[in-house]
């Protein structure tokens, strides 16, 4: 679960960055050097995201944060349009 939520905001982080640099995905601009035109350090952003998930992981589990992370979806999605009432 931790894997995805990491993977999600390194996804954010870098359509983050993309878009201050001035460029799209079809840009081809590699991430390095995005990083070093903008002087972003990637060991400092990685350290206190990983302080912020150790302190969630560190909450009870009855609290409202803990269960929303850990929440997973149930319901099947339908295919197509969504239906009208």
């Amino acid at each position: 679960m931790i894997e995805k939520v990491l993977s999600q905001v390194q996804t954010a982080k870098m359509r983050f960055f993309r878009r201050v640099y001035g460029v799209t995905l079809r840009g081809k601009v590699c991430i390095c050097e995005i990083r070093e035109t903008l002087n972003v350090e990637q060991l400092l952003m990685e350290k206190s995201l990983l302080y912020l998930l150790d302190h969630v992981t560190r909450i009870s589990q009855k609290s409202l944060a803990i269960r929303i992370l850990l929440a997973t979806h149930t319901e099947k999605q339908l295919r197509g349009r969504p239906r009208t009432r």
